[in-house]
């Protein structure tokens, strides 16, 4: 039984990893659609991403030299990771924002259960 907890719980981190980078791959979809102009698609683009990584990096990596945990890390999570739930939303992808929040909330609630935060 040990193992199986320790395979899903592994399965949840990867998971969570698949889901980060899906955060970044709806801010750059919604970016990239907003013109045809490219220099604006790249501009967006790099604002946008550029955004969400400096974000992550600076609160939310393991390695970062403010690492938040506790309530601190439900205020960066939140809104990190609702920004995907948005663009999916102006995207007009409701079916995509909506499995988005459902796997985001099955993750949170087992790395919270597993304490894995």
């Amino acid at each position: 039984m040990k193992r199986i907890m320790d395979v899903a719980k592994t399965v949840n981190l990867v998971l969570f990893f698949a889901i980060q980078l899906l955060v970044y791959a709806a801010g750059a979809y919604w970016a990239w659609s907003q013109s045809d102009s490219l220099i604006i698609q790249l501009t967006l683009l790099l604002v946008v991403v550029g955004t969400l990584t400096i974000t992550w990096a600076a609160f939310g990596h393991p390695g970062a030299r403010r690492y938040l945990t506790g309530w601190r890390r439900a205020l960066l999570e939140l809104p990190w990771f609702g920004s995907a739930f948005v663009f999916l939303l102006l995207l007009g992808r409701p079916d995509w924002a909506n499995g988005f929040a459902f796997w985001y909330g099955l993750n949170v609630t087992l790395r919270i259960t597993w304490r894995q935060i």
